[in-house]
């Protein structure tokens, strides 16, 4: 049982790299086939890209380039996309090319579903962490000190939250 639980938690760490590693141009058949296999529509390449950090002007660019071929303007955007162009490195957007940061976009154009299939191909789903964390919100001052809830009621204090 042991040996079981220590297998588990090595493979899920083995999801953990495979999610987060830096996607390449040689990755493209990988992405591609994980968009496809989760059901992503080809005609939303555009969206996509842009949310990927692609500039408007290198989206036109494709449209015109592919003659509006949906399929292969969803295949030159996510080269863009490996190629690393217009900076989409930047935090600004996802950060590097990874699936991790794919998920995190399908997420902001909501496509959520999709992401949480893609994540699903790497052993567990973005609700165990498996996309990137987007920015926190700010909670209320009576949350954040754990003196209330949206309920009205008391809420339950970890000790690790820091006085205000």
């Amino acid at each position: 049982m042991a040996l079981e639980s220590i297998e588990n938690t090595q493979n899920k760490s083995n999801d953990d790299q495979r999610i987060e590693k830096e996607l390449r141009v040689a990755d493209l058949r990988d992405v591609m086939q994980k968009l496809r296999k989760a059901e992503f529509n080809n005609g939303d390449w555009e969206e996509l890209g842009r949310e990927l950090g692609l500039h408007q002007n290198t989206l036109n660019g494709i449209k015109d380039n592919e003659r509006g071929n949906i399929d292969k303007c969803f295949t030159r955007c996510l080269t863009k996309w490996l190629e690393r162009a217009d900076k989409v490195d930047d935090d600004k957007f996802h950060g590097r090319p990874s699936f991790n940061s794919l998920c995190a976009a399908l997420e902001a154009i909501g496509r959520g579903a999709i992401a949480e299939r893609i994540s699903a191909m790497f052993g567990g789903n973005s609700s165990e962490g498996k996309k990137p964390a987007k920015k926190p919100k700010t909670d209320s001052p009576t949350t954040k000190t754990g003196t209330g809830n949206k309920d009205g009621g008391a809420q339950a204090s970890s000790g690790d939250e820091e006085p205000d």
